[in-house]
């Protein structure tokens, strides 16, 4: 008798339908990014898509379009358009900085997208500096001004060329010599150009650079300041250089000359506030003692000053006291201790006190830049 075999009806059913339903599945990928390097400048990109089935395997379908981008290592877009031999800004990128290439197919009204990495060339860098540091006796402020020199390795070769790249951007590090000084002190200075000024002040830890300063002036005969120059172009930017600069303790001489400098300013004052426009200005001032405090960077001043009075008044003026001013003219006041009848008399009637408020003198202009206590 034939044995017969007999299968659930509802679970053939099922397997039939689950069959047929991969096999209706299909889906459109990148199958390759070609990337071809043909020199720094250039790169020639291709892509292909396929169609993916469950039981079919891949077959080769076109794009309705495409699109290649291609980006810098901030992932700033530097090329955007169609496949094919495509230019790279090469010469305004950084040393072997990261390009990400990304080629996007529109098939079937589905964007498929794939990503490769390829590297700018080697560069090196190099500067031909000038830094003025102070200026104008504030130890804050200073110049600059850089000539660079970029070379990149040409392509498959070990030599070098020159190209021009204006794109050279960076930074300065500056600190003091001091133990802690470059731990805790260092400023950044950021630069866009190749020439300018800077205020230190403006920039972080300034407070901290400030005081290894003072400390080091304070204690030593000199300072010294180093200025670390970190350049490239585009997006790499690396140390090239240092640079250091001798902040000297002024001599005693340097303080005598500002000292003087700052009496005629406020002897000036002094007319201005209690003399007659319809006056002359012949004017005598003298220096009794002074000292400089190191601590505040003020100088203390016994001092006397003596002037015509008006035309129909000749009379002369006198008044003898103390100025106080800081090291940079800032904050200058004088407070009076005697003067003669006629100055007394111009004294009540224009200045509530015995102190009088001169602001800022300004600062002497030394031939020979130094800096310092």
């Amino acid at each position: 008798m034939e044995k017969k075999t007999f299968f659930p009806v509802g679970l053939l059913a099922a397997a039939l339908l689950l069959w047929a339903g991969c096999g209706a599945r299909f889906e459109y990928r990148g199958d390759d990014l070609v990337l071809e390097r043909r020199g720094w400048d250039s790169l020639h990109v291709d892509i292909s898509f396929v169609r993916s089935t469950a039981i079919g395997g891949d077959v080769p379908v076109s794009p309705d379009a495409v699109i290649v981008s291609v980006f810098d290592d901030l992932y700033e877009p530097v090329y955007e358009g169609g496949p094919g031999l495509i230019p790279l800004p090469d010469r305004s990128l950084g040393h072997r900085e990261r390009l990400t290439v990304e080629a996007c197919g529109i098939v079937r009204a589905r964007q498929i997208c794939i990503q490769e990495v390829v590297l700018a060339s080697p560069k090196r860098v190099e500067v031909d500096e000038e830094i003025e540091y102070p200026t104008d006796g504030d130890m804050s402020d200073g110049r600059y001004a850089f000539t660079f020199l970029v070379e990149r390795q040409l392509f498959e070769s070990s030599a070098w060329e020159r190209i021009d790249s204006a794109d050279v951007r960076g930074y300065l590090l500056a600190w003091v010599n001091h133990p802690d000084g470059r731990r805790d002190g260092t400023v950044r200075i950021p630069f866009a150009s190749h020439s300018g000024a800077f205020d230190l002040s403006r920039y972080a830890n300034y407070k901290n650079f400030r005081y290894y300063l003072d400390s080091r002036l304070l204690d030593d005969e000199m300072a010294q300041v180093t200025f670390a120059i970190h350049a490239g172009p585009g997006n790499n930017v690396a140390p090239i250089k240092q640079v250091s600069k001798e902040i000297l303790r002024k001599t005693e001489g340097e303080r005598a000359d500002d000292v003087r400098y700052f009496v005629e300013q406020a002897t000036e004052r002094l007319i201005d506030e209690l003399g007659s426009f319809l006056g002359g200005r012949r004017a005598m001032a003298f220096v009794n003692e002074w000292e400089y405090n190191q601590l505040s960077r003020t100088y203390r001043v016994d001092m006397e000053a003596e002037w015509e009075g008006p035309i129909f008044n000749r009379r002369a003026l006198q008044v003898e006291g103390v100025l106080e001013v800081h090291e940079d003219g800032s904050n200058a006041r004088f407070r009076l201790r005697t003067a003669n009848r006629s100055a007394a008399d111009r004294w009540r009637d224009r200045v509530d006190g015995d102190e009088m408020t001169l602001g800022t003198v300004g600062v002497r202009r030394p031939d020979r830049q130094r800096l310092g206590f």
